[in-house]
């Protein structure tokens, strides 16, 4: 199974893109879903991706001409994280565990120098948190918010 990955376009705003981000889970743990007005609008997302910060790297992940979901690397404090947003729709489906090497290599490609990436989570979202561990990330000593995994 083969995905495609690109950085992401102002034309990949589309309804499921737009459900997921206003779903009342998902606001619970995606930053962008949390700040501001309580609904985000197609508006919103289009000037979020217009404005996305000189550290931040905004993927989309596409099977089979389908926009599935979105991950997004930031650099924080000299350290690179990683983001998810899996649509709904797709959610429970193992496609993150499935992707994870395409993206290794994307980070590898565009960070050579790195040699962990991290994460944020919230102790509350258990199916991320299972699904991290599946793929190799670890709880970092001393929090139970971050999550990190060493590359090479």
């Amino acid at each position: 199974m083969k995905f495609k990955i690109r950085k992401i376009l102002v034309s990949d705003v589309k309804s499921e893109y737009i459900e997921t981000i206003n779903d009342s889970y998902t606001k619970k743990f995606i930053k962008f879903a949390k700040q501001g007005k309580k609904t985000k609008s197609k508006n919103d997302l289009v000037n979020y991706i217009k404005r996305l910060p000189t550290n931040e790297l905004l993927y989309v992940f596409i099977l089979n001409k389908k926009h599935l979901g979105n991950f997004k690397f930031s650099i924080i404090k000299k350290k690179i994280y990683i983001g998810f947003l899996v649509f709904n729709k797709y959610q429970g489906k193992g496609l993150l565990k499935k992707i994870f090497p395409q993206i290794i290599k994307l980070f590898s490609k565009n960070f050579p120098n790195y040699k962990r990436l991290y994460l944020g989570v919230s102790s509350k979202n258990i199916r991320a948190i299972s699904l991290y561990r599946k793929i190799g990330f670890r709880f970092n000593r001393y929090s139970s918010k971050t999550m990190s995994l060493k590359i090479r």
